[in-house]
């Protein structure tokens, strides 16, 4: 009886190219797996941050520029709405997560008025940063800056925000 030693060869070499791609699979799950739990940790870690720290700006960082409505009596009054958009916000945190953990550092200017068919309140941030002599009688405007521009509008009838905008996204 004659061997085919090729064949043998050949078959020795299928299966240890299996058991090596077996051996290479487990070790890759099992890293992917380590990986996204680091991830997951982290991700939890950034989560319960937010969760635990609500966000407030200073007092001197709030401008109320124009009060249609007559409801903003002082900066409390203000910060009530402010307090609501980031409430709103973290409900919403993957997707403004950029915003809440620079929540501090923003100033806002508020804005009320009866748009024809709701009363609405307007809050307008931006960074501390942002240096303007206007603050008080004007909006502040820029066209980019991503999340370190933006607002939201409230409908105080029903309760909810709407229409956010983040400059520059």
């Amino acid at each position: 009886m004659k061997i085919n030693w090729p064949l043998i060869v050949l078959s020795i070499i299928v299966v240890l190219f299996f058991i090596c791609f077996s051996v290479y699979s487990v070790f890759q799950k099992s890293a992917s797996t380590e990986l996204n739990k680091k991830e997951s940790e982290e991700e939890q870690k950034v989560t319960s941050e937010i969760k635990l720290s609500p966000g407030k700006i200073d007092e001197e960082n709030i401008y109320i520029v124009e009060d249609k409505l007559n409801i903003l009596k002082s900066k409390r009054d203000a910060e009530v709405y402010i307090e609501k958009a980031f409430s709103y916000l973290l409900q919403h945190k993957d997707e403004f997560h950029n915003i809440l953990i620079k929540k501090e550092g923003y100033s806002v200017q508020l804005f009320t008025k009866n748009d024809g068919t709701k009363d609405i309140v307007y809050l307008n941030f931006f960074i501390l940063d942002y240096k303007a002599d206007y603050f008080n009688t004007k909006q502040v405007v820029v066209w980019d800056g991503g999340t370190d521009f933006w607002n939201i509008t409230y409908d105080i009838q029903k309760d909810e925000f709407y229409d956010i905008w983040i400059n520059g996204e």
